[in-house]
């Protein structure tokens, strides 16, 4: 007889159950007649178990998974979200970027989303009327990897699949015109980004497949290059934006764990510093910050950085503060190579302000998407199943899911705007779906 049967059968027998008990050894076929126990009590087995079990319980409860000591640092999740959803028109292709803006068409300033997609085509999306107002091809050659909208202006900057960025202008809803163009990058562009330095002037930061970022000013309808900076590795995502006037630059880049600052002086690229995403100095864990966002249009020391994951099976969203820019740009070399600063440029931890779980699924061949809400309150994350998911950085939880996309269907593209001081999100997935969340 099995020492649980033998346990049972105990249990049973000194309980007084004994119809029990005769059932239980016709069930099992075994006879307890003139045995005896001499281990423990089935019930004092069962109590130390469950005794051990509430202290050294494996199983994490899912709202204790993000649990963030530094929640006083963020807000509280705005519970006024885009949910009801508007699909768009664009013509069934597969949308590869989108970005949002102020257009001038015909003299009217609209909010306006870009949309590029295969067949070399750029669709307008009007986000007042949540209508498609204009679409036109011809611009590039080649499928249009990214386009900008230069705000408060009919300009728009597209970059195609040769590396070759283009300055057009709108002259109506389906008119465009080319007024200049440059070659950003020999090879394919990884993404590009538009600085404003003043009302002429813009700089044009970019990362391509040539390990490299560059630099190149518009002024005028004309393009310059300024600068260039060697990468170890190719930039994986790039975002921009200002520290009391002077431009800065955030970089990640594969088979790093790093945001590396860069900013640009005398009209060269010099590498700032580098914030660790990990802050364990000497982990074997390796991962890489695949999707960048910064939570305010100009870098303060309230501004928060957030950066997407290449964590398989679930993406993770990793907050970072900013350093102290002021004094780190004070002490920038303007003297040393690229090479001489990927040697001199101090690696900063201890900046990690929060670490989650977005609890979307992706691979290693995920290209995440994340993006700060409009009013700082939390994180949007495109998630590989079709689901956009709303992240609360004060609690660590998905406080809210939008479904809209085909299941399973890998959302390729996100982007969001205010109107009337409401949120819209913009989103494009590989089922050729193009959806307004109002």
């Amino acid at each position: 007889m099995s020492l649980t049967n033998h346990l049972i059968a105990d249990y049973l027998k000194r309980h007084g159950h004994h119809d029990t008990l005769s059932a239980f050894e016709s069930e099992v076929n075994i006879d307890t007649v003139g045995t005896t126990v001499t281990y423990e009590k089935l019930e004092d087995i069962v109590s130390d178990r469950v005794a051990y079990l509430a202290h050294h319980s494996d199983v994490i409860k899912e709202s204790e998974i993000n649990k963030n000591e530094n929640s006083e640092l963020f807000k509280s999740w705005n519970k006024e979200v885009p949910e009801i959803l508007h699909e768009l028109k664009t013509g069934g292709a597969l949308v590869v970027h989108m970005s949002s803006g102020t257009l001038l068409i015909e003299g009217e300033l609209k909010s306006v989303s870009t949309l590029s997609s295969v067949d070399k085509a750029i669709t307008l999306v009007d986000l007042e009327t949540r209508c498609v107002i204009g679409r036109f091809t011809g611009v590039h050659n080649s499928v249009v990897k990214c386009c900008y909208i230069i705000n408060g202006t009919n300009l728009l900057l597209s970059c195609g699949m040769d590396g070759k960025v283009k300055l057009s202008e709108v002259k109506d809803a389906n008119t465009v015109e080319t007024l200049g163009e440059c070659q950003l990058h020999p090879r394919l562009v990884t993404d590009f980004k538009i600085l404003k330095m003043s009302e002429d002037e813009y700089l044009i930061f970019s990362i391509g497949w040539d390990l490299t970022v560059r630099a190149h000013r518009l002024k005028n309808t004309k393009f310059e290059f300024l600068s260039q900076f060697k990468l170890l590795s190719n930039a994986t995502a790039i975002e921009v934006s200002t520290f009391e006037s002077q431009p800065i630059v955030l970089i990640t880049r594969l088979d790093s764990s790093q945001i590396a600052y860069f900013t640009l002086k005398n009209d060269t690229l010099r590498e700032v510093t580098r914030i660790s995403l990990n802050d364990a100095e000497f982990s074997t864990h390796g991962f890489t910050g695949l999707a960048i966002t910064i939570s305010s249009p100009t870098l303060t020391s309230d501004t928060k950085v957030a950066v997407g994951t290449s964590h398989i099976p679930y993406l993770r969203v990793i907050i970072t503060k900013v350093p102290d820019l002021r004094t780190l740009l004070a002490e920038v070399s303007t003297t040393e190579t690229s090479d001489e600063q990927q040697l001199s440029t101090p690696t900063q931890r201890g900046y990690i302000v929060g670490n989650f779980n977005a609890l979307s699924p992706q691979d290693k061949f995920s290209q995440p998407h994340i993006t700060w809400r409009t009013d700082g309150s939390g994180i949007w994350i495109a998630g590989d199943d079709g689901i956009i998911r709303g992240l609360e950085l004060k609690s660590g939880a998905i406080v809210k899911e939008l479904i809209g996309h085909d299941e399973k269907q890998r959302i390729k593209n996100m982007t969001n705007w205010v109107i009337d001081d409401k949120e819209i999100l913009i989103s494009a997935g590989v089922d050729k779906k193009a959806i307004v969340w109002e």
